[in-house]
């Protein structure tokens, strides 16, 4: 109805249909005309489907919205849905002239049609189809009600990539891990987190703190001498404390005990000698120690 005063006490019921039935609508709203309301302090109730939202005045010929005029102690009608909408002007502040009765002349009434299919629910998870993020599988009934990790428009359940990391959930190793998709060594970390990403080590130890696992690091402990070398001369290769001790020991096997001290390399042989000098060669032995 338009250009209808409605007083303190009445209530007006605003019914929304097709030729097929109620049709739901939202974001009510109505524009009042002078001088109705004259200083803003008519209250009203606008209920919808059972609830009810409280309602404050506005200036004269102005849109009475609910991303507007909300009543502090009231959440906001816009966004609620309903075939059935009320309004009961109620008291409100007094006005300047003592008048604490509120009343509304209606001019226009406006509303926001849902021209979505609210009744089809595909798959029986109690979430209609327009609003189900997996709408022919059921993700609705539990715990993980529409979860969806990556935030896109597919839910968990019906996504191939859930994670969103651009590897498809049956080739991820991790499909719930964005950071991560792959394990080469099977260790059950992932190769951008592992510090031996193909040696498997689920420890993680690393003595000497370079970010390189003890499972692939040739010199573990840091002290420039490698793990090969320090086992050959006897020294400790997971402690550093003795890189000087080892370093003397192959300089000296090297020189074949040059310096009179006796050096025992147990198994080295002739060949394994010549191996050992291409090694401290090739991997640049003493490359770390000052």
């Amino acid at each position: 109805s338009t250009d209808r005063k409605i007083n303190e006490g009445e209530t007006v019921i605003f019914s929304v249909s097709d030729a097929n039935g109620p049709v739901d609508v939202s974001n009510f709203s109505f524009v009042t005309a002078t001088p109705f309301p004259m200083y803003g302090n008519e209250r009203a109730t606008i209920t919808i489907d059972g609830t009810d939202y409280l309602v404050k005045g506005g200036p004269v010929d102005s849109t009475i919205s609910g991303s507007g005029n909300v009543l502090e102690g009231s959440s906001s009608w816009a966004a609620i849905e309903g075939s059935t909408l009320s309004l009961t002007p109620t008291s409100g502040e007094a006005n300047d002239a003592g008048n604490s009765d509120s009343h509304f002349r209606i001019v226009t009434v406006s509303f926001d049609i849902n021209n979505n299919d609210t009744s089809t629910d595909t798959d029986g998870d109690g979430i209609a189809d327009y609003l189900d993020n997996c709408p022919a599988i059921a993700n609705g009934v539990n715990e993980d009600n529409q979860a969806n990790l990556d935030g896109d428009a597919l839910g968990d359940a019906c996504d191939d990539d859930r994670d969103g990391d651009g590897v498809v959930n049956g080739s991820d190793a991790f499909p719930d891990d964005a950071a991560e998709s792959s394990d080469s060594d099977g260790d059950t970390l992932g190769d951008n987190t592992d510090n031996c990403p193909n040696f498997a080590n689920l420890n993680q130890s690393d003595i000497d703190g370079d970010l390189l696992g003890d499972g692939c690091d040739p010199d573990r402990d840091g002290d420039g001498i490698l793990n090969s070398l320090e086992i050959a001369v006897g020294t400790n290769a997971n402690d550093n404390s003795d890189g000087n001790l080892a370093e003397l020991l192959v300089l000296q096997m090297l020189n074949g005990g040059g310096s009179g001290d006796s050096v025992s390399v147990p198994a080295l042989g002739g060949f394994g000698l010549i191996a050992l000098a291409l090694s401290m060669l090739g991997f640049g032995v003493f490359s770390r120690r000052k």
